[in-house]
């Protein structure tokens, strides 16, 4: 694979192959440092295999967090409850959904290497969490006076900005950012102000930063 000159490009913060994969270079630089600010004397292989580990086990979290906002979800449409407390078989489904994803073969294979995919997994989860919050925010009722819930435009931001930095770390990530970021515009075809697309797109862009 490419863990050998991904890890070179992090250790002397130079650039990778197309296309660059800057936010998991920066990434193993930033997770290089944290071991050295605390006097690791691991290599900088074992540094990178740690630091992919811990964003497969944000991804497993990711997907946990993603299950429980769709069974609220779909709680509130079949019997009008679903952004409260959840009955402990909610819990287990969606921490069976992230164990299955977490002890998969492959899936395991990507978080004990330095690759972009482990990464890629993380920063995909986070993208459909925060999206599942934002449908979740969609069905609160408006407050007194109001037309619409409050955080809406937070939300919405969240989910703008977890598509830009999941696109700076694999371009893949494409696949799940432009479906989310169309049914987002369309939930928002009749209430869409030009101070919210204006906030929306800013997010997006400062997510593509690295």
């Amino acid at each position: 694979g490419d863990s050998g000159e991904l890890l070179a490009e992090a250790c002397q913060a130079g650039v990778a192959h197309p296309p660059v994969y800057p936010s998991f270079v920066l990434y193993m630089r930033a997770a290089m440092a944290l071991a050295a600010g605390v006097g690791s004397s691991a290599s900088p292989a074992r540094v990178a295999n740690a630091a992919n580990a811990a964003a497969g086990v944000a991804a497993a979290l990711a997907v946990y967090g993603t299950v429980l906002n769709v069974i609220r979800l779909g709680r509130l449409r079949t019997s009008g409850g679903g952004d409260g407390a959840l009955p402990a078989s909610a819990v287990v489904v969606a921490g069976g959904v992230a164990a299955a994803m977490a002890l998969s073969p492959l899936f395991w294979l990507y978080a004990i290497g330095a690759e972009v995919f482990a990464l890629n997994n993380a920063a995909v989860g986070a993208l459909c969490w925060v999206f599942t919050r934002y449908a979740l925010v969609l069905t609160r009722p408006p407050a007194a006076g109001k037309t619409e819930p409050d955080g809406v435009t937070a939300a919405g931001a969240l989910v703008a900005g977890a598509a830009g930095l999941a696109l700076t770390n694999q371009h893949t990530a494409v696949l799940y950012a432009l479906p989310l970021a169309a049914w987002v515009a369309a939930s928002q075809a009749a209430t869409l102000t030009v101070r919210r697309a204006g906030v929306w797109v800013a997010v997006g862009l400062a997510g593509l930063l690295p």
